[in-house]
């Protein structure tokens, strides 16, 4: 796994890179404790469940709290959209490392797939229509998986 560290990201790269730009998105988790997301994303990449994870810097996320009162960082694990058992393999790995939260009533929230060209279209917010849920994959209220 190779390790490159960037002003605004840090990257963990398996060498098996293998997805495609035109295919490409990511599975999201938000958090403030960089800490946690370098261990996960670490760990998501040396176990294979995926071969690119990234995660905002303490420094990014520190300057962005300073002009925008919003003070957590975001780690993405890529995938090629159309690879079911990658995402079951992520979700797997999320739902395990309780990435996902839930409601108070013990359902899982239904976290967003987003595609790289969302990302690049400047599709945030509002502006953001995922087209891939966790829903499509578990039932949220029991967790077992539909497929």
């Amino acid at each position: 796994m190779k390790v490159q560290e960037r002003p605004d990201w840090v990257l963990y790269i398996n060498d098996e890179l293998n997805y495609d730009y035109d295919k490409c998105g990511k599975w999201m988790y938000f958090s403030k404790d960089i800490n946690f997301m370098s261990e996960i994303c670490s760990k998501a990449v040396s176990d294979k469940v995926v071969t690119l994870a990234k995660h905002r810097t303490e420094e990014w996320v520190a300057v962005r709290a300073k002009y925008s009162n919003k003070d957590e960082g975001v780690a993405c694990f890529y995938l090629n959209y159309d690879d079911i058992e990658a995402h079951k393999k992520i979700l797997s790995f999320f739902i395990d490392n309780n990435l996902v939260s839930k409601t108070k009533e013990g359902r899982f929230y239904n976290i967003s797939f987003k595609f790289d060209s969302q990302t690049r279209a400047r599709q945030y917010g509002e502006d953001f229509c995922s087209e891939i849920k966790l829903s499509n994959f578990i039932d949220l209220n029991s967790g077992e998986w539909l497929t």
